[in-house]
């Protein structure tokens, strides 16, 4: 029984990380793809945060939000482009 519930419990683990929340999002305007959650805060807000963009993500292109974290004063959330590419944007930059 004890090997059942940590089979389970290890396959849920996995399938959260292979697939996040199963929210798409959708990109409402070009965006950038930060490496970190504090670059896609503050990079156009405050020079003490340097801006570390990884790429971009064009207008109407559909992502995987596979979590969020809430901070003093954003909402960023990490994602997947369809391409493959891992990165933070702003969670209220994302369309349903």
């Amino acid at each position: 029984m004890i090997l059942l519930l940590v089979g389970v419990s290890a396959g849920l683990a996995l399938a959260y990380v292979f697939w996040g929340y199963g929210w798409k999002g959708v990109a409402g305007n070009d965006l950038s793809l930060h490496k970190t959650e504090l670059s896609a805060a503050y990079s156009g807000f405050s020079s003490r945060v340097p801006a570390e963009v990884t790429g971009v993500i064009l207008r109407g292109q559909e992502v995987d939000v596979l979590y969020d974290l809430y901070g003093k004063d954003y909402w960023a959330c990490y994602i997947r482009t369809a391409d493959g590419r891992f990165g933070w944007v702003l969670c209220t930059d994302l369309q349903d």
